[in-house]
Formats: structure tokens, C-alpha cells, sequence
């Protein structure tokens, strides 16, 4: 009889160790959530400007580059369209790189957290949750401007500079290779790194739905 009342205490007590691990685990998931838009909407920038160029009028201002150009008239919007998507377009490019390596530095971070508390709570996930760490990892290293010390290396890199890409896109050439390159590098590399980022998050959402069917089996049997 003495003992009963300690083991009704550590029953307790699990219970809310478990409340506990689904909250850290629902708070986890939101912020994966948010900072996951941001990522996804800084990888698109690149896809974005390539189809700008390729099905749209993405184009230099008329009178020269950005910050160069005279005033749009207004009586002419055609002529100025081009000019000011190319504006718009060489906007993103300068500020999409930096969220899209700062977002993916914090969910390196979130991804190392749910692998602590599936490891700690013996909650299980861990395999995907580690899966989507090293993911993440890949990617921030696919985001770092090796160009910056590494010659050629800018034929590598998710983000690009839009007059190489128009100019390459003018100046190519009838041979096959010369139009592989230029997809591969303003088309595919983009889409590498978007896939990548998607693989990542779907293998943090595998985690999730794992921790969390083991916690709910865990609370049933602790109300038994």
C-alpha cells in the first residue's frame, strides 16, 4: 500500500512527459513550418527570373542597367515592363541568397533539435529527422557563393547573375552542348536546390506523424 502511491506519482508523471514532448514537438513543427515558406519562396526567385526570361519580357531597362536607366514614362508601359521586371527580378536575386542560407542555418537547427528529442524521449523518428538534418546540410552547401573562392565555380551555384543569363540565353549556340549547359545551370541547378529543401521537409514530416503516433500510443497505454 505504501508503494501505490508512488507509482500513481511516476504514472504521472510520464503523462506529462509525453503532454510535454507533444507540445515541444507541435512548437517544432510551426517554426519548421514558417521558416520553410521563406526558404521556398527565396528558391524560387532563380526558377522565377528563368521563366521571366524565357516565356516573358524579363529584359534590361532600355537606356542602360539597373540604377542607370532614365524614368519610365508612363505613356509607355510596354517599353518599360521588361525594364521594371528585370528591376524587380534583380532585387530578389541580391536578397534571395541570404534568407535562403539564413533559413536553411535555422532549420539545420530545428532538424538537430527534433533528432534530440526523438533520441531523448525514445519517441522514434530519429532515422528521418537525421535524414532531414543531413538534407538541410547539403543544401547550405549547395547555398555557399564557392565563386567567391573557387574560379568557375559560379557554373555550380543555385543563384546566378541575370545578365549572364540573358547573355547566355542570346548567345547560344546550335550546338547541343551549349544549350545543355545553359538549362543545367539557370534551370536544373535551381531545381536541385528546390527539391532538395523539399526532400528535407518531407522527411521532417515523416519524423513528425512517427513522434507523434508513438506519444498517443504511449498516453493510451499510460491511461490504462
Amino acid at each position: 500500500m505504501a508503494g501505490q502511491p508512488s507509482v500513481r506519482s511516476s504514472g504521472q508523471i510520464s503523462r506529462e512527459l509525453l503532454e510535454d514532448g507533444v507540445s515541444t514537438m507541435k512548437t517544432i513543427r510551426s517554426v519548421r513550418s514558417l521558416i520553410f515558406f521563406f526558404l521556398v519562396l527565396a528558391l524560387l526567385v532563380p526558377l522565377a527570373s528563368f521563366a521571366g526570361a524565357q516565356f516573358g519580357n524579363l529584359a534590361p531597362a532600355e537606356h542602360g542597367p539597373l540604377g542607370t536607366s532614365a524614368p519610365a514614362q508612363v505613356a509607355e508601359p510596354e517599353g518599360d515592363s521588361g525594364g521594371a521586371i528585370y528591376g524587380l527580378a534583380d532585387r530578389g536575386m541580391h536578397v534571395a541568397p541570404f534568407v535562403a542560407r539564413l533559413m536553411t542555418l535555422m532549420l539545420i537547427i530545428v532538424y538537430f533539435m527534433s533528432t534530440n528529442v526523438c533520441l531523448s524521449g525514445q519517441l522514434g523518428g530519429a532515422n528521418d529527422s537525421v535524414a532531414a538534418f543531413f538534407w538541410a546540410v547539403f543544401l547550405i552547401l549547395l547555398l555557399i557563393p564557392w565563386q567567391s573562392w573557387i574560379g568557375g565555380a559560379e557554373h555550380f551555384a543555385i543563384y546566378y547573375d541575370l545578365d549572364a543569363m540573358l547573355d547566355s540565353r542570346e548567345n547560344l549556340a546550335d550546338h547541343w552542348t551549349a544549350v545543355a549547359r545553359h538549362y543545367v545551370r539557370f534551370l536544373v541547378l535551381p531545381l536541385v536546390g528546390l527539391m532538395t529543401a523539399v526532400a528535407a521537409d518531407l522527411r521532417f514530416g515523416k519524423c513528425h506523424r512517427q513522434v507523434m503516433k508513438r506519444i498517443h500510443q504511449k498516453l493510451e497505454a499510460a491511461v490504462r
